[in-house]
């Protein structure tokens, strides 16, 4: 019952940054943050347990599901306009982002 209502991957999900253009998989309950960190793309985090916002990132599509709620570090407006924090969102389906602060090198 748990996974009927909160959903669960059981395949891997691609993530696309913007403006970047750069794409990775994220395994199955795996999260954003640490699936990118993998696969050294230089994605910008600081606490990695969801209560700094350093990872905030614009889901511009796709669905996650999120391990803490984020009205503890995201404003109303951020969370109205679609953010979530990397460290704490695990894909349910293949994720497009909007990630400002990414370090490209």
């Amino acid at each position: 019952m748990f996974s009927k209502i909160f959903g669960s991957a059981t395949k891997p999900a691609t993530v696309t940054i913007l403006p970047a253009d750069i794409s990775f998989i994220v395994e199955p309950k795996k999260t954003v943050l640490l699936s990118a960190l993998d696969q050294n793309i230089k994605y910008p985090h600081y606490c990695r347990v969801g209560s700094c916002g350093t990872c905030k990132s614009k889901l511009i599509s796709g669905q996650v599901r999120e391990l803490t709620d984020k009205s503890y570090t995201l404003s109303n407006e951020d969370i109205q306009a679609g953010y979530i924090l990397a460290c704490q969102s695990v894909p349910k389906t293949d994720l497009v982002l909007e990630v400002p602060k990414l370090r490209v090198e």
